[in-house]
């Protein structure tokens, strides 16, 4: 599962700047396991954005992006690391694979997608 920091170093790749309250107060608000429960949403992410922000438009804007890229990130790596379970990966290893290619391909620049067909 991608932990804070690794959340931590593709918000500053691809948004230069990182809070880290968005990505503290996104996994906190639902609880231990939530993306097994819940999953995360954006009425919840509005919440935080809404709470953080004070009132300031900018602030509002950028904890909104650092927290849908943190959705996002969470369901590509869901997606690809079933995906290498599927293939016949044990868990560790393939939670530990899913990371590194998310990590390859925002290095590279690649669109990538966790909606994509397969």
């Amino acid at each position: 599962m991608p932990g804070r920091q690794y959340h931590k170093r593709i918000a500053k790749k691809l948004l230069a700047k990182y809070d880290e309250r968005v990505d503290e107060l996104i996994d906190l608000y639902r609880g231990r396991n939530h993306r097994k429960k819940w999953g995360h949403n954006v009425e919840d992410l509005m919440l935080i954005a809404f709470l953080l922000s004070e009132g300031n438009d900018e602030k509002f804007r950028e904890v909104m992006i650092q927290g849908f890229l943190h959705i996002m990130v969470d369901k590509l790596h869901s997606r690809l690391r079933d995906l290498l379970k599927n293939k016949g990966f044990e868990s560790e290893l393939a939670d530990l694979v899913a990371v590194k290619l998310i990590e390859k391909g925002i290095q590279r620049g690649r669109k990538i997608s966790p909606f994509r067909a397969e």
